[in-house]
């Protein structure tokens, strides 16, 4: 299997935290900041590098544009990784780039300067959750980020199936009804993504609810019945 190789912009709380993460899926992967925010990076044994991006010929000699699977814009400021999204899609058009967005409005402006992905921590839940969960990489690497680490949280999948405890219920018995306490967040049906408070109807087989809660993705098949078990 080919290496993946990763470039992380940002070595604070994040940038570490997807390090972190990439580290266990054996990427190839190189941490960038200044130099001072990049100490406990050097003592996790991270690759790194201290780079101008706001240069063209210093974002090119850390692979960006030929060789780099994945870019990540996880700086400080939002004006930060709005620059260096689009100082990144123009040496790399087919490159992915997932960048965070501190305040709602940078949401649109990232999209907008290139971004494939935006991590809106305070606003994960619906479309960006439906999307997310499709990738496996930036998947894997985000809900683990965000939501793990000493808390032990991640994204739960419940599929509803034929003769399953699921079908026929509403969503405000769920969290009653399974052993595992779960944030219930809403229902994908069809790809598209309804929000807890939307949603008053009985569930029905094929359709999927997502929620917040104790461990990883749970598998598709799996009866959330036995969680806690």
């Amino acid at each position: 299997m080919k290496t993946r190789r990763v470039v992380i912009f940002g070595s604070r709380e994040l940038g570490l935290a997807v390090a972190r993460q990439l580290r266990d899926l054996h990427c190839e992967f190189t941490l960038i900041d200044r130099a001072e925010h990049l100490r406990q990076a050097e003592i996790e044994g991270f690759a790194v590098s201290s780079i101008d991006y706001t240069r063209d010929s210093e974002l090119a000699s850390v692979g960006i544009g030929y060789g780099v699977d994945l870019i990540f814009c996880l700086l400080a400021e939002d004006a930060q990784n709005v620059f260096l999204t689009i100082a990144a899609r123009s040496l790399a058009p087919h490159t992915p780039i997932v960048a965070v967005a501190h305040a709602a409005d940078t949401v649109m402006k990232l999209h907008a300067a290139g971004a494939d992905q935006v991590i809106d921590p305070q606003g994960i839940v619906g479309g960006s959750i439906a999307r997310l969960i499709r990738q496996p990489l930036v998947a894997e690497v985000i809900q683990v980020s965000l939501f793990q680490g000493e808390r032990g949280l991640g994204f739960r999948e419940l599929p509803v199936t034929d003769g399953g405890v699921l079908v026929g219920r509403r969503l405000a018995e769920l969290e009653a009804l399974l052993a595992t306490p779960l944030l219930v967040l809403g229902v994908l049906e069809g790809g598209r993504f309804h929000f807890r408070v939307d949603w008053d109807e009985p569930l029905r087989a094929g359709q999927v609810v997502l929620a917040i809660g104790p461990g990883a993705v749970a598998a598709a098949g799996d009866d959330p019945s036995r969680d806690g078990a």
